[in-house]
């Protein structure tokens, strides 16, 4: 599945692409591409759906890429969090 998100940091406005792909039951990972970089988030929120645990947040762990900022992976991680659950 392949879906756009766009992201506000400091005054300007970043239109990324997210390529989202289930591993198994226990793991997915998002590939988020931007002009020239991209990295892999790796995910554990298909644990937690399975078990029935709505309501607790998926930790997201930098599988493969480089962030300067963590500011900019918390930005991220809600705007995937907010198309993907909503």
């Amino acid at each position: 599945m392949n879906f756009w998100i766009t992201i506000k940091y400091g005054n300007k406005n970043y239109r990324l692409m997210v390529e989202h792909t289930v591993m198994d039951a226990r793991t997915e990972l998002f590939k988020v591409v931007g002009r020239n970089k991209f990295i892999v988030l790796e995910s554990n929120r298909p644990l937690f759906r399975n078990r029935g645990l709505k309501h607790r947040k998926p930790d997201f762990k930098l599988i493969e890429g480089k962030l300067d900022y963590n500011g900019s992976l918390h930005l991220l991680v809600d705007a995937i969090l907010k198309i993907v659950e909503g």
